[in-house]
């Protein structure tokens, strides 16, 4: 996920330092500076990061992540639950990713995807209005978003990644891979869903192990080097 942008518009202290926009909100309402950054690249991403929203997604942001710190360790007690086919694996960071991301997409997504259609309506002839079909297509995205994240969220089950160093059978170099959510796995970044084969037959093993798995290009071997959370 792209951080923000950083420009010329950038706030000064009193000896005229420059700071980001994230640090000089973050300092502003007394959160990390880690909690700013995420929110405005989610923001960001789904194009509602203006100048005008951000001193208030700043201040607001605070105040809802206080207010779901009770849900995540509710859900911390469910480290040892056997996780099922219907449970949604997060990390903590990821659990407040998802829960940041459908609070914009109902903060202000939704309400930029009207004002959108608002505008276009007052073009005309909606029978060929490419700017209206355009509004009414974010609009129902934005919608199956919301409610993709809300069902994933039902099911959320939160644990702590595991950090696996193995050495695949027949090469020399060792590889690290962080086994998380399928919410949250990237293989770019050598993150890896738990229901993927590899993670599925690294599960419960220890360092020293050997363990195989299906790939399509068949049967693969690996030695466990290293295992972490």
């Amino acid at each position: 996920m792209a951080r923000p942008k950083k420009d010329d518009t950038a706030k000064k202290d009193s000896k005229g330092i420059k700071f980001s926009d994230a640090q000089f909100y973050a300092d502003e309402n007394g959160i990390s500076v880690e909690v700013i950054d995420k929110f405005f690249s989610i923001a960001q991403k789904h194009d509602v990061l203006t100048d005008k929203d951000k001193k208030i997604i700043a201040e607001q942001a605070k105040f809802y992540l206080l207010k779901g710190e009770d849900d995540i360790q509710a859900m911390r007690k469910k480290d040892t639950h056997k996780i099922s086919a219907t449970d949604i694996v997060y990390s903590e960071e990821g659990y407040r990713e998802a829960k940041m991301e459908l609070y914009i997409l109902k903060t202000w997504k939704q309400g930029k995807c009207e004002e959108q259609i608002g505008i276009a309506r007052s073009y005309g002839d909606l029978s060929e209005n490419a700017e209206y079909d355009a509004a009414k297509e974010e609009q129902t995205k934005t919608a199956n978003k919301i409610l993709e994240i809300e069902d994933q969220l039902k099911h959320a089950v939160i644990t702590d990644n595991e950090i696996v160093t193995i050495k695949f059978d027949g090469e020399d170099e060792e590889e690290t891979f962080e086994i998380c959510g399928t919410t949250e796995a990237n293989p770019e970044e050598n993150k890896i869903s738990n229901q993927s084969p590899l993670a599925k037959a690294l599960a419960g093993k220890k360092a020293g192990d050997i363990v195989e798995y299906e790939a399509p290009s068949g049967i693969i071997k690996v030695q466990i080097i290293k295992k972490e959370k």
